[in-house]
């Protein structure tokens, strides 16, 4: 089980409604398809990162609520992701 399947089942036993996409690129799409609450992304995904995704909601759907994980955040990625409102 991928950490992805593993957040959306948990998630979905909580009662929350998800719809899990394997990349940003992905993710993108059903984001312009319909409303989302909250997105919850990694930072390393194939397609489009998760900075490339979070820009790209902030553009269209500023509001939007966004939370991204990720094992890599040494690098200066987390400031950044704040700044962006992440």
């Amino acid at each position: 089980m991928t950490v992805r399947e593993f957040l959306a089942e948990t998630l979905e036993r909580s009662g929350h409604d998800v719809i899990a996409a394997e990349n940003g690129e992905i993710g993108l799409r059903l984001a312009r398809e319909q409303p989302f609450d909250l997105v919850l992304t990694d930072l390393r995904m194939p397609e489009l990162d998760g900075m490339g995704l979070v820009r790209a909601l902030r553009k269209e759907q500023p509001d939007l609520e966004v939370i991204i994980l990720t094992a890599f955040g040494a690098d200066g990625s987390a400031v950044e992701a704040m700044k962006l409102g992440a």
